[in-house]
Formats: C-alpha cells, structure tokens, sequence
C-alpha cells in the first residue's frame, strides 16, 4: 500500500489583521473560509505559548492557510512557501501596487523572486 503525502495546510504567524486581508484574499486571491481561537490551553500544550490566539483560515485553489494573529515575534529560520505562477510581471505589478516588497536573487542563470508579506513570512515565487 503507497503512503501518499499530500499538503493540507501551512501554518504561519502574522501580525496585523489587515495585512493579512490584504496580502491573503486580494494579492493571493485566497477565500476566507473560517475563524476559530485556539485556546491558551490547546496553545500551552501545541505550542507552549499561553495566550488564546486568533486563527484565520484561507483556501486557495488548491491549499490552504491557518494564519495565527499574534504580536509575539518568533524566529522563521529557514521557512518558507513556494508558489508556481504563469505571469511574473503581472505578478509584480501586482506587489507593487499593493507595496507588497519583493526582492530577487541571482543563482546561476537564473533570477529567484521572492516575497514577504507583511508579518515577514517568505514565500518564494517560481514561473511556470
């Protein structure tokens, strides 16, 4: 029998509410599809903060997001998401009028594009 993996979510944590309406449903065009609080119970023990935190969960086309509303700052490491796009200009159009930062990095012969949204999560963006 195979074991297949397949992504259900990813987990991040932001900050500020708006920021996230803004970076989640208008320039990744995510649908809001509820709203729960993790309690600081549920919290202690998953996570070992002791605050309720507020959780938003979006959905894409094809994955979706639990984003934690917190002030806490953690350190991100090496996290990131990566999305495949077929437009990169428009995609950059698009950052730009939302000033939504963006920044590239040269490997090779190749340009890496990546963004951050407002609460300094990373997501690195390849085209199709």
């Amino acid at each position: 029998m195979d074991n297949t993996i397949v992504l259900d979510h990813i987990a991040l944590t932001c900050r500020n509410k708006e920021h996230v309406r803004i970076f989640y449903e208008v320039l990744l065009q995510c649908r809001i599809v509820k709203s729960f609080v993790l309690t600081h119970d549920l919290s202690q023990q998953i996570f070992h903060d002791e605050a309720d935190i507020e959780v938003m969960v979006y959905e894409g086309m094809n994955y979706r997001f639990e984003i934690f509303l917190t002030d806490s700052t953690y350190d991100k490491g090496f996290d990131h998401i990566c999305f495949k796009i077929d437009d990169r200009k428009a995609f950059i159009d698009k950052c730009n009028m939302l000033d939504v930062d963006y920044f590239t990095v040269e490997k090779g012969e190749k340009t890496l594009l990546f963004i951050k949204d407002f609460s300094g999560n990373l997501f690195e963006i390849k085209s199709t």
